[in-house]
């Protein structure tokens, strides 16, 4: 292979363009424009290589020539033989040796090959700062301790669930493809052999609930093999599985416009999905730049030895390095062009795509009572949840029934309604119902990757959050997805640029809980370091195998290992100047007689400055009659202040919390009593706690029964109300259900055999009740699914016909302008109740409705007082967050014109000049009546003009 095939080969991996089986994502992108593109890399810019190079060596040896003309005609004047002139000779012999435009070709092409092979791996750009052979040159400033890692400056994106379940569809027949097997790194030692996706030995295809499941492992591959030379025997070994026979026919068909069978097709997916592109670089140009130069001075130049070197060595030396400087910087600015394109997709918001509300029937109108009734998906799922097909009637009850009855609803105020299985009219006649809406929602849980819901959040939630509490991944391996040789580095971007993100939503007064175990507890602390530049960073021991005897848990399953028993994990606790905190206090659980369960006491002072145990005021809090209350605690015992070690809080290896607590959907699932401390110590009623890695819920729960306002986001498929546990193929809750169930009352909870009764809503008297919101976000597949590239137009076509201005539109402004419209398409706001996206789940491609509202609210961070749909128009009234009274108005213009729209303002309002609205935003072309509200603004604004600014407005992490 020459020189120049491998500089060509090299290009087309990383612009992805060998790759073009592949249909999803930035890869369908780059294939749709791959001819283009890679007539572009081969035709226009590497054969600049040649053309630069040409005019350089003609013009040395014209030089020369002349030089040594003019030595020859200085020979002959001085009566000299002219070839024993020393001058003639050292001209004649430079001539000879002078730079070749094809052996200086070569060297450019290799130079280039080298240079960007060296930071290119599987769909990533790593950022190993290179000065030389084995040394590398890190970003210093000046600090005490420097906490660095290989990815610092890119953007973890692997947040799908690709890795553990890839499904997809052919004819009748689902396939699901499931990782059972994976090694991780261990104590950051790199595998020999890269790890590869392989059948599992045993029984690798089954058939579970008329799914086909296919096991993979991902180990190192012994023979250290490709993996597309692994999916060729595997395509191969599938088709002639008997288990597969019914669909083999359609799995080896080869569609048209392709070269492998469909098989072979999803096999590379899956497996590239779960091998590259983990990151988007946060600003690869200049990181490239900066690289290029190190480079030039140590690859080309050779400074170290520059000195020794003859000056027409040296003014080769630079010769090349300003022809590699000018092709390399032009292939930089592409691909800088094309990472900079994903960076746009990666930080704009995403659309909301589902809004709805679920909401405790004591808080419902009664008016609405017989629709709900006859609602046969709410009462399956009623039944289902609660058993309330198992409520007889008596003397004095109303008994279950088909269809259900109003008085049946009326008697169990506390099952809990759904909006998803009623109509968008009934949702809005509900939400009509409901005063100051957004501050009496208990509420809001996000279906999303966390990144992209805190994106969408912060302007709405900055600086309203009291306390954040998060328990992520522990780095384990097994438990997030990372890149081979980084799973440190990757954990480190997964964590770094979330925490920093959820910062601006905490008040000063705000208090933040990370919680970590021994796998990343030591990065955990010193991240926190980074990210707040204020606060202590505490750390309190929880001591996970707790029982009420502390010698139990030496004859569990963890005793017998050749180590000392693991019984910790680590919660670091950020606190500010001027965080808010309150003292907690236990008395001694095997023997106390006070009167609290599992309760901590809350002390408040008598005194401005406290001294002992008389000068507090004890207290526990409480359900009675509907409200929170205080219920004072006379002590009479020895009790002791909460310190910062955690071993009273009973775990799950005890049997009564396995019982009483364990949803067994989730390992990671933490006891109630924990967060219950946590909030309480932290938060008073009604204020707001963020937990963005919700898992379980454990700390939605918590806070909605200690009645105060929570924000929770999870991305797992147990973010359903139940869920497939296909690894044992049952059925379970979910964390929708889960809070459900908190809603209901959460004292007694029975579900395919498995009893619930937890022990915080008895030692609190928590009955139910209440309301909460829950969302789906678009997700960065989705955005990456829906973008279409525009055709050219005319005048685009013949400007393209110059190549100087083709080779300025193909770097900077193709993947911008040509996709613009698939980003947001302002001409749908005229019908914005009907505006749709494409998304893929569970192997499925459907179109969705997307709730324009919801995600308008988001941006520009309107509290929603009241929502009301009248004639055709829906109306918000709201606050936004630095206070502006704001009237959005949404219309569908084909049915309400600018006459109507004027109309119906005279009807509702004086007048847009009269009435005290900071802001209106209406969609579509008006003629409303308007004022500036000041120099610069006006009071009637364009709500697509806003939508559009905020959605691609970036605050980078």
């Amino acid at each position: 292979m020459t020189a120049f095939e491998q500089l060509q080969q090299k290009l087309h991996e990383i612009f992805q363009l060998d790759k073009r089986e592949l249909d999803f994502g930035i890869y369908r992108i780059m294939n749709l424009k791959a001819d283009e593109i890679a007539h572009f890399i081969d035709k226009d810019l590497l054969s600049q290589v040649k053309t630069e190079l040409a005019g350089y060596a003609a013009q040395e040896n014209k030089d020369i020539q002349a030089e040594l003309n003019q030595a020859l005609e200085t020979a002959k004047n001085l009566g000299v033989d002219p070839e024993t002139s020393p001058k003639v000779v050292e001209l004649r012999k430079k001539l000879a040796t002078a730079g070749s435009a094809t052996s200086a070709e070569i060297e450019i092409y290799s130079h280039l090959y080298n240079f960007f092979k060296r930071y290119y791996c599987e769909g990533d750009f790593i950022s190993q700062r290179r000065y030389k052979d084995g040394v590398y040159a890190l970003p210093y400033e000046g600090e005490e301790v420097k906490l660095y890692w290989a990815n610092a400056d890119q953007y973890y994106i692997k947040s799908g669930e690709n890795f553990t379940n890839y499904t997809f569809k052919v004819g009748p027949h689902t396939i699901r493809f499931e990782v059972v097997n994976a090694t991780t790194e261990q104590n950051n030692n790199k595998e020999t052999k890269e790890r590869r996706f392989n059948l599992v030995a045993e029984n690798p295809v089954r058939i579970e609930n008329g799914v086909y499941i296919v096991s993979f492992s991902y180990l190192p591959d012994p023979e250290n093999r490709k993996q597309n030379e692994i999916n060729a025997i595997i395509g191969q070994t599938l088709l002639n599985n008997p288990i597969l026979t019914p669909c083999k026919a359609l799995l080896a068909a080869i569609p048209a416009k392709s070269k492998i069978n469909v098989l072979a097709k999803h096999l590379n997916t899956f497996t590239e999905k779960n091998t590259s592109d983990y990151f988007i670089h946060k600003n690869l140009g200049k990181f490239l730049r900066q690289e290029m130069d190190f480079y030039i001075k140590n690859e080309i130049m050779h400074l170290d030895d520059i000195e020794a070197e003859t000056a027409p060595k040296v003014e080769s030396y630079l010769a090349k390095v300003k022809v590699f400087r000018k092709i390399a910087d032009k292939i930089i600015t592409f691909l800088a062009s094309l990472e900079d394109f994903q960076k746009k997709l990666w930080l704009k918001k995403k659309f909301v795509l589902e809004t709805n509300y679920c909401i405790t029937l004591d808080r419902v109108p009664e008016k609405l009572y017989a629709e709900i009734a006859t609602n046969e998906a709410q009462r399956k799922e009623w039944v289902k949840l609660f058993a309330i097909d198992e409520i007889g009637q008596d003397t004095t009850h109303t008994g279950y029934s088909e269809p259900l009855t109003v008085e049946f609803l009326k008697e169990n105020p506390f099952l809990v309604l759904d909006t998803a299985f009623f109509s968008a009219e009934f949702k809005y006649e509900l939400l009509a119902c409901i005063d100051d809406l957004d501050k009496n929602c208990n509420g809001l849980l996000i279906h999303s990757e966390n990144f992209q819901a805190l994106n969408l959040l912060q302007e709405k939630y900055r600086e309203k959050v009291q306390c954040i509490y998060i328990d992520p991944p522990f780095n384990t391996g097994n438990d997030f997805y990372y890149k081979d040789s980084y799973q440190n580095s990757s954990w480190l971007s997964l964590m770094y640029d979330r925490i920093k993100k959820s910062t601006t939503f905490l008040t000063k007064a705000g208090n933040y809980f990370l919680h970590l175990d021994e796998n990343a507890n030591c990065f955990g602390k010193m991240l926190l370091g980074k990210v707040f530049n204020t606060g202590e960073i505490k750390e309190i021991i929880y001591n996970t195998n707790s029982t009420k005897d502390e010698e139990n848990d030496l004859f569990g399953y963890k005793s017998f290992g050749n180590n000392f028993v693991l019984k910790h994990q680590t919660i670091f606790h950020i606190q500010f100047p001027e965080s808010f905190f309150r003292k907690l206090w236990k008395p001694n659980r095997n023997t106390t007689t006070l009167p609290i369960g599992w309760l901590d006491l809350i002390s408040e002072s008598k005194h401005y400055q406290a001294k002992s145990i008389s000068d507090f005021n004890f207290y526990v809090e409480m359900w009675s009659n509907g409200a929170l209350i205080k219920k004072q605690i006379i002590i009479d015992e020895k009790i002791f202040p909460i310190s910062d070690l955690w071993n009273d809080i009973f775990s799950f290896t005890q049997s009564e919390m396995r019982v009483s607590e364990s949803f067994s959907f989730l390992a990671s699932q933490k006891p109630e009593n924990l967060m219950r401390r946590i909030i309480q110590s932290t938060l008073l009623p009604e204020e707001l706690i963020l937990d963005f890695f919700a898992g379980s819920g454990t700390t939605l729960s918590v806070a909605h029964k200690l009645n105060r306002r929570w924000l929770g986001v999870e991305m797992g498929r147990y973010f359903e109300t139940t869920y497939i546990d296909f690894e044992k193929n049952e059925e379970k809750v979910g964390l929708l259900g889960r809070l459900k169930y908190t809603l209901k009352g959460d004292k007694r909870i029975t579900f395919n055999e498995m009893v619930r009764r937890p022990h915080l809503s008895k030692d609190i008297n928590w009955n139910g009740g209440g309301f909460f919101k829950y969302i789906r976000l678009e997700s960065y597949e989705d955005t990456l699914d829906n973008l279409v590239f525009t055709d050219r137009t005319q005048n685009q076509a013949d400007l393209l016909q110059d190549p100087t201005l083709k080779q300025e539109y193909m770097l900077n402004y193709m993947l911008n302008l040509e996709t613009k419209d698939s980003l947001l398409n302002i001409a749908n706001f005229n019908q914005p109740f009907d505006y749709q996206m494409r998304i893929t789940r569970n192997g499925e491609t459907k179109t969705v409705p997307v709730d324009l509202v919801e995600t308008f609210n988001y941006l520009i961070g309107l509290q929603v007082e009241s929502v009301l749909k009248i004639d055709n128009i829906l109306r918000l009234e709201g606050r936004t967050r630095t206070g502006e009274k704001t009237l959005v108005l949404w219309r569908d213009t084909t049915k309400t014109d600018y006459e109507a729209l004027n109309k119906w303002f005279q009807e509702h309002y004086d007048s847009t000049k009269t009435y005290d609205w900071d802001v209106i935003y209406v969609n579509g072309d008006n003629n409303l009546e308007n004022v500036r509200t000041d120099k610069e603004t006006w009071k009637v604004r364009s709500l697509e003009k806003e939508f559009l600014k905020r959605m691609f407005a970036t605050q980078e992490a």
